[in-house]
């Protein structure tokens, strides 16, 4: 987590170990969970004393709407509505834009690889639920031109590999309580995190965008279930 933005506290909560090696820093808190350690060369702000009780996290349920129109792939516009597919992949220079509060389910895989992008418009809102199989989010990633995190929100039942990396900053936030996230590349982060163990890599920082509590308390934090 990075400072010299608005807001530079940033925390990461385990019911693991937390581990953070290399050079860095946590301009917050680094709490792994109860009778568990830190370890590390970062800087960290705050406290890295175990947690008290572990984290408590709702598994998300898939809910699905409609009857899925078959595998999403190649470019298009999909403008305000509610979309499901039974996979979703983008490869080459496939360039996906979408305009509104758009709601899309995908049944099973999902896939940005080459130059391919995702590009939410000026004031564009996006949903991305998947059921099961592998979340991949390479290439030119997902462009949020509002840079608001709660614009992008990305759910998913998967206990498979979830991934983002890309060239571009992501703003938003990623719910995946039974999965191993990855966050890799020079890109920056801005949004939140819930996942089963979680593996950042790369030279891009993580911010949290005081948008996300609502008004209350400026604390991000990126929830484990396992171990970082």
């Amino acid at each position: 987590m990075k400072s010299g933005y608005a807001s530079s506290l940033g925390s990461v909560e385990s019911n693991g170990d937390v581990s953070a090696q290399g050079s860095g820093a946590i301009y917050g808190n680094a709490t792994p969970g109860p009778a568990k350690k830190f370890t590390g060369n970062f800087t960290v702000s705050g406290t890295t004393a175990p947690a008290k009780t572990s984290i408590a996290v709702p598994a998300y349920e898939y809910t699905p709407v409609g009857t899925a129109k078959g595998s999403y792939s190649g470019s298009a516009t999909l403008t305000a509505g509610t979309y499901r597919y039974t996979s979703f992949s983008m490869k080459a220079t496939d360039a996906l834009t979408l305009q509104g509060d758009v709601t899309i389910y995908v049944d099973g895989s999902i896939e940005l690889a080459g130059q391919a992008s995702i590009k939410l418009a000026s004031g564009a809102k996006l949903s991305l639920n998947q059921g099961s199989g592998t979340l991949s989010i390479a290439g030119g990633g997902v462009v949020n031109a509002s840079q608001k995190p709660a614009n992008l929100q990305i759910n998913t039942a998967t206990s498979s590999a979830v991934k983002v990396e890309g060239t571009s900053a992501f703003y938003g936030t990623v719910l995946a309580p039974d999965a191993p996230f990855t966050r890799d590349g020079t890109a920056d982060f801005f949004g939140a995190i819930v996942a089963k163990s979680a593996t950042l890599v790369g030279t891009g920082w993580m911010h949290y965008d005081s948008s996300l509590a609502g008004g209350g308390a400026p604390t991000f934090k990126v929830a484990l279930v396992r171990g970082w």
